[in-house]
């Protein structure tokens, strides 16, 4: 389970997306350098991504994760 989420060495404010076990958007937050994210009860995922991307989640959202069919490298 997730208990707390940081932004310690970066520059930059990132948005935190707080998932339960089905993917189901609980709560998202603007987490600004240096700081830390809050306890999100139920959170079992955290999806981190660009600041511009927030006005885009919902909360009871259901999130689905595809492959683009790229092959990986590794």
């Amino acid at each position: 389970k997730v208990s707390c989420i940081h932004t310690c060495f970066m520059r930059f404010p990132i948005c935190t997306v707080y998932l339960d076990s089905d993917y189901c958007v609980i709560d998202s937050e603007m987490v600004k350098p240096w700081r830390c994210g809050k306890f999100c009860r139920g959170a079992v995922h955290v999806l981190e991504m660009h600041e511009s991307r927030w006005k885009d989640i919902r909360p009871a959202e259901k999130l689905v994760l595809e492959d683009d069919g790229r092959e990986r490298r590794t």
